[in-house]
């Protein structure tokens, strides 16, 4: 059992992003839970590709839908997030007319400082142009430890249309997509799926209940002996793991697996795929359908980086506050640096934001009234998507936007 990260630090080679090469520590967020390869089965890394311009809780949605629920059959471990170069996001921005966009390392800042990025997650800042190579230095390292990968790629619903499939880049033999966060072009209106030119009919994925309960296991498992690692955890933590493991007994690891197994059968009643070839080989094409009874879900989906855009060129004081808490990832940074991006949202196109340590405004808007502030990313009035209250306090204004969010009828 060997942590993802350290293959990672290996086979970084982007001296102009980390002079002093990349330490394990910088990758995931903590080493008690950072991703474990497995000698014993395939270990899936998800490729998660993107503009990102700004991220948005649509995109973190998805990433986490997938992970979390539509992987059960594979052994996934992690997940690299991919934004597009600066080239090719200004690209698109001029090619759409629209205002502004932000720089790489603006646009990766804001996936990684986001208070609910998964620990199971990296981003990856680098150009685009060398990403395949990293790809294969890493698989050739852990298969020389005798580590087996495959790479899965995680598109959103702008990918893909019934007469254009989308392809495994990066030579990934699957793909995966979903409308947790947006519903797709090739939705019908009463969400189901047109087949697409070339493939298969769509069906249900094929359960091994046998090889969930052995991955559900092993993962039991190894976490039992993370716990156990004390190299693993810091001093503040050491106290706290004795603690939990003296309370652990030797049923654990069958509990666990009962658990794991009971979940990943209701998840993948939810998940259907289709094949096809392309250059010689298969590609299966994935759709992990959304809980549409979901109030949370049905609100992420009217999230996009157009409308987060809109809202910082629109929106000022603390009705842009409150909607930035709602729907972009980091709101801090963007709240506290708007004086960077703001001329540029109302100005010309194709203009690049990058953050500086002397742009950064540390006040916050005047709110006397301390009642919920409704801000509509779209549409009437009377048909809003995005409900949040802002109050003074950041974790403050998140907490109050998922419970309003859950709570509260549009």
């Amino acid at each position: 059992m060997s942590c993802l990260a350290h293959y990672i630090a290996r086979v970084y080679d982007n001296k102009s992003v980390h002079p002093d090469g990349l330490a394990e520590s910088q990758i995931f967020h903590t080493r008690l839970c950072a991703p474990y390869l497995d000698n014993t089965q395939t270990n899936a890394i998800l490729v998660y590709p993107g503009s990102f311009n700004p991220p948005h809780r649509g995109h973190l949605e998805l990433l986490r839908h997938v992970f979390l629920h539509g992987v059960h059959d594979l052994h996934t471990i992690a997940a690299i997030i991919l934004p597009r170069s600066d080239q090719s996001v200004r690209a698109k921005v001029e090619k759409a007319g629209q205002t502004f966009m932000l720089g790489m390392s603006e646009r990766s800042s804001l996936w990684e400082e986001d208070i609910a990025f998964p620990e199971w997650a990296w981003v990856y800042k680098d150009t685009t142009r060398g990403f395949s190579a990293f790809l294969e230095r890493l698989k050739q390292a852990v298969s020389d430890d005798g580590y087996d990968t495959e790479f899965v790629m995680v598109y959103g619903p702008e990918i893909g249309s019934p007469y254009d499939p989308p392809i495994g880049a990066y030579g990934c033999k699957t793909v995966i997509m979903s409308d947790i966060a947006r519903k797709a072009s090739y939705q019908r209106s009463n969400s189901r799926i047109r087949n697409f030119e070339n493939c298969t009919s769509w069906r249900r994925i094929p359960i091994d209940k046998d090889q969930l309960e052995h991955r559900a296991r092993a993962k039991a498992y190894q976490a039992m002996l993370r716990m156990h690692t004390k190299s693993l955890c810091t001093d503040e933590t050491r106290d706290m793991m004795d603690d939990v493991l003296e309370r652990l007994d030797t049923g654990f690891v069958e509990r666990t697996t009962l658990t794991s197994v009971a979940k990943a059968l209701r998840d993948l009643e939810r998940v259907l795929f289709c094949e096809y070839v392309f250059k010689g080989r298969y590609i299966q094409i994935r759709f992990v359908k959304a809980e549409t009874t979901s109030r949370k879900s049905k609100r992420m989906r009217e999230i996009s980086s157009s409308t987060v855009r809109e809202v910082m060129r629109k929106k000022d004081g603390g009705s842009l506050r409150a909607a930035l808490a709602g729907m972009a990832l980091s709101p801090d940074i963007l709240w506290h640096h708007r004086a960077a991006w703001k001329s540029a949202a109302k100005g010309g196109t194709g203009a690049c934001v990058n953050f500086s340590p002397g742009d950064r405004d540390d006040s916050e808007p005047d709110c006397h009234d301390k009642a919920s502030i409704v801000c509509h990313s779209g549409g009437s009035a009377k048909s809003g998507v995005i409900d949040v209250a802002f109050l003074e306090g950041d974790k403050y204004q998140l907490a109050r936007f998922l419970k309003f969010s859950m709570e509260k009828e549009p």
